[in-house]
């Protein structure tokens, strides 16, 4: 489905959502665009995607790593340490 940028900013297409103010309609696509997502990662993982995760888990385990917790990394990218 495609949409030009004039039907992106009609907001007559859905019913009452005129009535909203800016920041009401900002939670309303948050909360769509979350369901969307989480729709679309309940879904099987590909093959290709568990070879990989797989293929990474042998490697780090041949190499004795010991890995990092998520979170440590998490901030670290996002400068906190």
């Amino acid at each position: 489905m495609t949409h030009s940028t004039a039907d992106m900013t009609d907001t007559h297409q859905v019913p009452g959502l005129d009535a909203l103010t800016a920041e009401q309609r900002y939670e309303l696509a948050m909360t769509l665009l979350d369901s969307v997502f989480a729709e679309r990662i309940a879904g099987p993982t590909p093959p290709e995607h568990l070879a990989e995760i797989r293929r990474r888990v042998a490697e780090m385990e041949a190499a004795h790593l010991p890995g990092e917790p998520w979170q440590d990394v998490f901030d670290r990218i996002l400068g906190r340490q």
